[in-house]
């Protein structure tokens, strides 16, 4: 399998506590294999096995409530 690295940009974040929650809801779906989330850059970079699509991702993201698009 080949990894995949995504750049997204996250709307919406203003603490440390919604970058973790991002980070640990793409965590804990399968095919995500690293989640850096930051809150101070409104961005995150999301390395995935080739089985998840950026899309997929971007729903992800939209589900803890914050917007997102690949940058």
């Amino acid at each position: 399998m080949v990894d995949r690295t995504y750049t997204m940009q996250i709307r919406g974040m203003t603490c440390d506590g919604c970058s973790g929650r991002v980070s640990s809801v793409l965590l804990s779906n399968p095919g995500i294999i690293e989640a850096k989330i930051s809150h101070n850059s409104n961005s995150g970079v999301i390395v995935a096995d080739e089985t998840i699509l950026p899309r997929e991702i971007i729903k992800i993201i939209q589900s803890t409530g914050f917007e997102a698009n690949e940058q």
